[in-house]
C-alpha cells in the first residue's frame, strides 16, 4: 500500500504528525507564546559558603511556560544553578525564535517558577572564590536550538510543491489521453 501512496500524502501526513507531536510533547503553550526561560550553564556545589548566594534567588521569579507545576521540585532542597535567561517566541507549541535576555543568572527551580537574580561580573568572581569552581564567562546562547518550529512551514511547502507536481502530471496525462483519442478518430 505504501508503494501506491502519493508523495504529497506522505508529506501531508508528516506535516500533521509533526504538528500533533509538537503540541503534545513540547510542553509549551499551544497558541502564540512569548516565554522567558533559563538555559542551564552549570550546577553549583552544595557548599555552605554559597548560602548567601542562595538568598539572591528571592530577587525575582520566572513562571514556567503554560503555568506548569512541578510538585517534586518543592519537596527537597533544590540545587543552586547558573544559567542564561532567554525569551522564546512561537506558535502551536513550536519555538520560532529566541533571544538572549541578559547575562549570567543564579537560580533555583521551584514547583511553580524559577526563582533567581542576574549576577554582576563582581558577583561571579566572588562565587568562584567561595568554591563554585570556574564559571564560563564566554557563554554563547544556543539560539539555533529554539528555531525548530520553522520545520512546520518547510514541511507545508514541501507538501504543496509535491501536490502541485502531481496535479500537473495528472493534467498532462489527461490532456495526453484526449489528444491520443482525438488522433485515433
Amino acid at each position: 500500500m505504501l508503494a501506491k501512496a502519493r508523495p504529497s500524502w506522505i508529506a501531508a501526513g508528516a506535516t500533521i504528525l509533526f504538528l500533533v507531536c509538537s503540541i503534545v510533547l513540547s510542553g509549551r503553550p499551544v497558541l502564540t507564546f512569548a516565554a522567558h526561560q533559563v538555559h542551564e550553564i552549570m550546577t553549583l556545589p552544595d557548599d555552605p559558603r554559597l548560602e548567601q548566594v542562595r538568598s539572591y534567588t528571592w530577587a525575582g521569579e520566572l513562571p514556567y511556560p503554560g503555568g506548569r507545576i512541578y510538585q517534586y521540585r518543592g519537596e527537597q532542597r533544590q540545587p543552586l544553578k547558573i544559567g542564561w535567561v532567554y525569551s522564546e517566541y512561537g506558535v502551536f507549541s513550536m519555538p520560532f525564535w529566541a533571544q538572549s535576555g541578559g547575562g549570567p543568572f543564579v537560580y533555583i527551580e521551584g514547583p511553580t517558577a524559577i526563582r533567581g537574580a542576574f549576577l554582576s561580573p563582581g558577583q561571579l568572581t566572588r562565587l568562584e572564590e567561595w568554591g563554585s569552581g570556574p564559571i564560563p564567562r564566554d557563554f554563547s546562547f544556543p539560539w539555533y536550538l529554539h528555531i525548530w518550529g520553522w520545520a512546520l512551514p518547510i514541511l507545508g511547502l514541501i507538501w504543496f510543491l509535491l501536490w502541485r507536481r502531481e496535479d500537473r502530471a495528472r493534467d498532462a496525462a489527461h490532456w495526453a489521453d484526449i489528444e491520443e483519442a482525438a488522433a485515433g478518430e
